[in-house]
């Protein structure tokens, strides 16, 4: 699978991040959960199909599949359950045991925050991985301001039972520990 030939919004560098840590997922669990939140174009989507081609995918996005490359062939490849909606109304329609959720959708704090209570928190398994797409930057970086939302709720609320693991240009991620 090409990863760069998906349209979205990550760079070379975190499409391979979620490629690997997607084949990780696959290596360590078995009948592993991968969980997007914010699909957009797919491109994130794509990425941890071609890690883990026999995971349970799932994507929530408020467009469903009116933005995402959607043809037969990566409806085909993706493999995807498809949660339409507000991540802050829809968790309630999720409740597996998940061993990788990527976290880009809004990065409003308002929305941020529900996010790692109603779906980070309750979800990922000791052991699992959470990563936040646009978590980091510099404060002479052009986007700093845009994703103080993102900094400030993973900062509030990945606390000790997380441990942060090395940053992928705006990625930061954590395994759960207990």
């Amino acid at each position: 699978m090409d990863l760069m030939h998906v349209a979205g919004l990550i760079s070379p560098d975190e499409r391979k991040f979620l490629r690997d840590v997607s084949a990780r997922v696959e290596q360590e669990f078995e009948e592993p959960v991968i969980v997007n939140l914010g699909v957009l174009l797919g491109a994130s989507c794509y990425c941890c199909r071609a890690g883990s081609p026999s995971a349970k995918l799932f994507g929530v996005d408020l467009n469903g599949w009116e933005r995402l490359e959607d043809t037969p062939e990566m409806r085909e490849i993706l493999k995807m359950t498809l949660i339409q909606g507000d991540t802050r109304k829809v968790y309630d329609q999720f409740s597996t045991p998940t061993h990788f959720m990527f976290v880009d959708a809004c990065h409003n704090y308002n929305y941020v925050r529900p996010d790692i209570i109603n779906w980070v928190l309750p979800n990922i398994v000791v052991g699992g991985y959470v990563a936040f797409h646009d978590a980091y930057y510099e404060k002479d970086q052009a986007f700093y301001t845009s994703c103080l939302g993102v900094q400030t709720a993973v900062n509030e609320l990945m606390t000790d039972d997380w441990e942060e693991l090395e940053k992928v240009d705006t990625i930061r991620w954590f395994r759960r520990l207990r």
